[in-house]
């Protein structure tokens, strides 16, 4: 397949044509400025759009390129570069996939809204299909996900919005696979995919997510009411607005719920979990691997383990079961000591699949905890003097835990209690 990709250079940009290409698709780059590694290089510039002309096929047109200046409106712009890649699509018999924004609105608090809902018009009646997209996040930090970060990381203080505005994330690279499969997709009645979480995530969670999983850093979150922030667009007027980034800011407060259920479903796309995608890697699996190594050997050890033994568990299981975690449950990691109502011996046929893989996740962090000092003085009792009633005294200690666990795991086989083991992080 060939495609043309505009915005060649961008957040998106960027990334779908590394996908496009680990998939065997040729590439167009369309862009102000050229993009190396590509099947052919198109100077496009929107302030100055001429009669596209693109040698070969093509079975893709992917609209990427935007006006992202929020004081200059270029609508007439990209208006034209529209109208001429709806040119080029009928000329090529070609798809045309356009770009557009979860702020997409007619009635829209910034211009950016208001010229993405024009230009979706625009696209419709030209026999084009519309991509609206969610918050992208993920990956490098551009873009308005960028500006998010380097604000989370200056600041030790933030707001905390009352009502708190409502936002659809999407991973960059769950983006591009969505757009991919647009392109892919056999159905062209459909004028319009929305890409986005199926859920509205908190704005505020938003935050609080880039600060945990992405920078690692502790903030403190005040009280913010919005009406205070609409009232400021109002006081300071428009054009300030736009250049403080108020109505960037004001235009979160206002944006419609997008329901993307159905069209996640058309395309077969599942998203991955904010706190995982919020990873530099765009999965946590390496640290859902230590805080599940921490959580077995300390069941095992009965105390915490130092890192070195923590970081060896991670790297057996990467070796021996591709890195997968078990993505257990939060009360399992925090209180390690629950795991044993899921301990069974690997032959219990009657066992789920996943507590036979905990079985094997145990009998792993066991063989590295025996052999480590610490293992050393839990099981052999190395460096301690046991006289009889203290021999007597832990030996009625491990009878009693037995007994307390089998009580509560007999409940839980009655359904009287309800604890589950794992949990998904896709």
């Amino acid at each position: 397949m060939r495609v043309l990709v505009t915005g060649a250079n961008g957040y998106i940009g960027r990334k779908l044509i590394s996908a496009a290409t680990s998939r065997g698709y040729k590439i167009v780059a369309a862009s102000r400025r050229p993009v190396d590694h590509v099947d052919h290089w198109l100077e496009f510039d929107m302030s100055r759009v001429e009669e596209l002309s693109v040698p070969g096929e093509l079975q893709v047109i992917y609209h990427l390129a935007a006006n992202v200046n929020p004081v200059v409106d270029k609508y007439s712009d990209e208006a034209r570069s529209v109208e001429s890649l709806i040119k080029l699509a009928r000329e090529k018999s070609a798809k045309l996939v356009f770009a557009s924004s979860q702020a997409a609105d007619q009635d829209a608090s910034t211009r950016y809204g208001q010229i993405k809902w024009k230009l979706e018009k625009l696209v419709a009646e030209g026999g084009g299909v519309v991509a609206r997209i969610g918050q992208v996040y993920g990956g490098a930090p551009e873009g308005l996900f960028g500006l998010l970060i380097r604000i989370v990381n200056r600041f030790p203080v933030l707001p905390y919005f009352l009502p708190s505005p409502k936002v659809n994330p999407i991973h960059i690279d769950d983006c591009v696979e969505g757009l991919l499969r647009i392109g892919e997709s056999e159905n062209s009645s459909l004028p319009m995919y929305k890409l986005g979480s199926a859920e509205q995530i908190s704005f505020n969670v938003f935050l609080m997510s880039i600060a945990r999983d992405r920078l690692r850093v502790f903030r403190v979150f005040v009280p913010v009411p919005t009406l205070l922030v609409r009232a400021l667009c109002i006081i300071v007027g428009p054009r300030i607005a736009d250049v403080t980034g108020l109505s960037r800011l004001n235009s979160l407060f206002r944006l419609k719920p997008m329901e993307s259920v159905h069209d996640l479903d058309r395309l077969d796309l599942r998203l991955r979990k904010l706190s995982s995608g919020m990873n530099k890697s765009g999965f946590a699996s390496r640290r859902y691997l230590l805080e599940e190594g921490a959580a077995l050997l300390t069941y095992i050890l009965k105390e915490f383990p130092s890192m070195s033994l923590v970081r060896r568990y991670a790297k057996a299981v990467e070796s021996l079961k591709d890195g997968r975690p078990l993505y257990m449950r939060r009360y399992l990691k925090r209180f390690p000591s629950m795991i044993a109502l899921f301990d069974r011996p690997i032959a219990d046929k009657g066992a789920a699949q996943d507590l036979k893989e905990l079985s094997y996740r145990i009998d792993i962090a066991t063989l590295i905890a025996e052999a480590s000092p610490q293992g050393g003085k839990r099981f052999l009792l190395l460096g301690y003097e046991y006289g009889l009633l203290n021999s007597l005294s832990s030996m009625t200690g491990v009878l009693m835990s037995e007994l307390f666990w089998r009580i509560i795991r007999l409940l839980q086989s009655l359904k009287l209690l309800n604890f589950k083991m794992t949990e998904s992080h896709e």
